[in-house]
């Protein structure tokens, strides 16, 4: 749409590595791989497909913040807008949350761009981020398990199976390791918003000011952040928001 990159981030359900004759031991002590996904849309209306994995199952801010800085460092064209937009669900652990408030706030001030966030609701709605887990990871390692007897050790492992099977120019798998989440982890820095869970889309800018507003929207001002200039009606405005029945997350 050329107004920069739109990268659409959901959580999938964790990858169970069970092989092809399981062993009872392994039965009762299978590992779990955390696997997050995002559908990545360039201004020219490419559609690329980001994996990350990792032994790490807690699906928190760390997670969530390591994620996106290895998305803007991998498609780094994206520096070449002045707005970059993300979306996902309003999982208050995963995506909206004072600490993930304060990190997009951060984000924006270190790259000197326009962050705008969409969320959406949970559990409505199935769409291309929620499928991709399949064509892209499930189905190529149960396939892989039961016809070639296939089996993977660590996320290594199956990091390299996955890059031998799908093209580079489309699919990009990175693996999120432990170690790298200690100092997300260990920064407590927060931004409460007042009224966040009713709110639907926030627009981060480069100078420390945030907006909010309550519905999504798509017009040309929105989408760059300039809320106060939507060309939709009145009522699309956080103003009209009963401040006092919110909560702060």
């Amino acid at each position: 749409d050329g107004l920069g990159y739109s990268f659409h981030m959901d959580y999938s359900e964790n990858l169970s590595s069970i092989p092809k004759y399981e062993p009872q031991d392994a039965h009762f002590n299978s590992r779990q791989i955390s696997l997050h996904c995002t559908v990545v849309n360039s201004p020219a209306g490419k559609i690329n497909y980001a994996y990350h994995i990792s032994e790490d199952k807690r699906h928190d801010k760390a997670f969530t913040a390591s994620v996106m800085e290895d998305l803007i460092e991998k498609y780094d064209d994206c520096m070449s807008y002045s707005v970059i937009r993300f979306k996902s669900d309003n999982g208050a652990a995963q995506y909206c949350s004072r600490f993930l408030f304060a990190f997009y706030q951060q984000l924006s001030i270190k790259l000197k761009k326009t962050v705008i966030y969409y969320y959406g609701v949970n559990g409505h709605g199935r769409g291309l981020v929620d499928a991709m887990s399949g064509f892209g990871v499930k189905s190529l390692v149960r396939r892989a398990i039961v016809t070639e007897n296939f089996w993977y050790e660590s996320v290594d492992e199956l990091l390299a199976f996955l890059k031998k099977n799908k093209s580079e120019e489309v699919y990009y798998y990175s693996i999120i390791h432990k170690s790298e989440l200690t100092a997300f982890r260990a920064n407590k820095d927060e931004l409460p918003i007042k009224g966040c869970r009713k709110s639907r889309m926030f627009s981060f800018q480069p100078d420390g000011i945030y907006r909010m507003k309550r519905h999504l929207c798509s017009c040309k001002h929105c989408s760059n952040g300039n809320f106060n200039d939507c060309v939709k009606a009145a009522s699309c405005l956080q103003h009209d928001i009963d401040d006092s029945l919110e909560d702060e997350y």
